[in-house]
């Protein structure tokens, strides 16, 4: 996989190319997107093009369009050979102080030749304007199959980090599972519980918890000690997870992490999983990233996954807090999908540019918002980043995260 990107000089992506080749299948696919800009509008062109086994060409577009520094639509298309069809459309409301409170997407049914409405998103604040709780239902790809509709409440505390998240399924809505996040007085993640819904007994049964510590290493990746409940309603460790501190090269996560399970036949825990990331500092301000992932089989060490990457380094504007850049924190959950990024907050539903810092001041991402966020392989999975949302003049808001 060889990626290479352009950026304009208010360091926006225009430019990207990707060629994936697959030598065991005599595969090669190439990939082109171009970016545009302009003061209420923002346009994205994707071309995929497909040169082994057999030749085929893909091409999307979608439109972005802005008032007042808001989106306002969304519209995506593909061409068919001759024209533009569209696929999907989203829209966009706000209250009186300007904060996202709904967005809806609608997608175009191909066989009834109608747009349907696809997933909904709404949100509620607090009087400071703070995300409070966060609505998505999701209907599927048909509003006649009941049980594709999925829904998600989210919950966040005074901090802004998500509190609870309940999962339901169908119509009406049946509950399926529930997270509850606990934090300690720091801000840290304490633990994760997970509960699944018994229809039968109409009750939520617990299934496991995460616990974390207030390791470097814990705090980081969100990976902790593993329990589980037993045949007799106890809770054992299943699983747990050992670090071995990285160089802080490029970004501050483990070299190394381990992680043991719990075996019923010997009882004790036992290697199961190892991924190991290493950057290395090249001559000409390039660093190459190196991850690897296997898992232990029939007492050795298969190796599934191996990834290099290589990224120039940018110069920094520094690292600092929200409260010494002096701007507003952005709201985000904590910890953040990367996925759910463009949906979460008023903010970034937008043009503006987004920037990911590692904690050592590297930017390991700039783009627009009005893009699919990909961060590509040098950004490892799970750590902790600084995420800046600015336009050309300013900072916009900033906050720490942890991005999974």
């Amino acid at each position: 996989r060889e990626i290479a990107f352009k950026y304009d000089a208010q360091h926006r992506k225009i430019l990207s190319r990707e060629r994936r080749t697959n030598p065991a299948q005599n595969s090669e696919v190439r990939q082109i997107q171009v970016s545009t800009y302009s003061q209420n509008k923002f346009i994205f062109i994707d071309t995929t093009e497909w040169l082994l086994p057999s030749q085929n060409v893909f091409i999307s577009r979608y439109t972005v369009d802005s008032s007042g520094g808001k989106p306002i639509s969304f519209y995506g298309e593909i061409w068919n050979g001759n024209t533009w069809n569209g696929v999907q459309t989203d829209s966009f409301f706000y209250d009186s102080s300007l904060n996202l409170t709904e967005r809806s997407t609608q997608n175009w049914d191909f066989v009834e030749m109608v747009w349907k409405y696809h997933v909904f998103h709404r949100y509620e604040y607090t009087s400071g304007g703070r995300v409070s709780t966060r609505y998505v239902l999701d209907l599927g790809n048909s509003i006649v199959d009941t049980l594709a509709f999925n829904s998600y409440d989210y919950t966040y505390n005074a901090a802004g980090d998500i509190s609870s998240l309940i999962w339901k399924n169908g119509s009406p809505p049946k509950n399926i599972a529930r997270e509850t996040y606990s934090y300690d007085n720091l801000d840290n993640l304490d633990s994760l519980k997970i509960d699944n819904w018994n229809q039968a007994l109409q009750i939520w049964q617990p299934e496991n918890i995460y616990t974390l510590d207030d390791s470097p290493e814990q705090q980081i990746t969100h990976i902790g000690n593993n329990f589980k409940l037993n045949n007799q309603s106890q809770w054992y460790l299943d699983s747990e997870a050992i670090y071995t501190p990285g160089p802080q090269i490029y970004t501050d996560e483990p070299s190394e992490v381990l992680t043991k399970k719990f075996n019923a036949n010997s009882s004790q825990l036992q290697n199961y999983e190892r991924q190991t990331t290493q950057y290395t500092d090249l001559p000409s301000g390039i660093i190459k990233g190196d991850l690897q992932r296997a898992f232990f089989t029939n007492g050795n060490w298969q190796n599934v996954l191996h990834v290099e990457a290589w990224q120039r380094k940018i110069e920094s504007i520094g690292v600092q807090t929200p409260e010494e850049l002096k701007v507003a924190s952005c709201g985000f959950p904590n910890p953040l999908k990367l996925v759910d990024l463009p949906t979460l907050n008023p903010e970034i539903a937008d043009t503006k540019q987004i920037a990911i810092f590692s904690l050592d001041g590297r930017l390991v991402l700039s783009q627009d918002m009005a893009e699919d966020v990909q961060l590509g392989v040098v950004m490892n999975s799970m750590n902790v980043y600084l995420l800046l949302l600015h336009d050309a003049n300013k900072i916009v808001c900033a906050q720490k995260v942890f991005i999974h």
